[in-house]
């Protein structure tokens, strides 16, 4: 009894076992670039995406403020004249996909995301005191891409 117990256990785990090469995604050639130059005076930056492959690709139409956080915060300390790093600044945010609209970019094409710093909920928790402050921005890119079922793509994160 107990060798066929075994023998069902063995099995199963065989037969039911999946592949590690479904559920590896490959990364997209796309290259972010941020255009920070209205940062300081109208509050807003560009999250500038870019279709470096040779096939065109859907990408959401807007990209949810939820998904940029600072990164590797420090303020600056008035007493001591130095920049303090501030701990723990990131957030995990887990809510469902995307599911609005897309926009097709073919090779060598962009699409330019506007970012307003005041607008941004995970990013002014960090950023509460008037003050000056260092840091970085971090996109969580999950909801950027189109998922099809036999195209299955990452386009992973960026970080300024």
């Amino acid at each position: 009894m107990k060798i066929i117990l075994l023998f069902v256990l063995l099995s199963s785990q065989f037969l039911f076992s999946q592949n590690d090469e479904d559920y590896e995604f490959p990364t997209c050639k796309l290259e972010y670039k941020l255009n920070t130059e209205n940062l300081n005076q109208l509050k807003t930056f560009d999250l500038i995406v870019t279709n470096k492959s040779n096939e065109k690709i859907k990408v959401a139409k807007t990209f949810s403020g939820m998904r940029v956080q600072a990164k590797n915060t420090e303020v600056f300390d008035v007493d001591s004249k130095v920049f303090v790093k501030i701990a723990n600044t990131q957030t995990e945010v887990c809510f469902l996909y995307y599911k609005g609209r897309f926009d097709i970019l073919k090779p060598n094409e962009s699409k330019i995301y506007i970012f307003n710093i005041k607008d941004l909920f995970l990013v002014n928790k960090v950023l509460k005191i008037n003050n000056q402050y260092k840091f970085q921005l971090w996109f969580d890119m999950i909801d950027l891409l189109k998922w099809k079922k036999n195209t299955k793509y990452s386009a992973g994160v960026f970080i300024s």
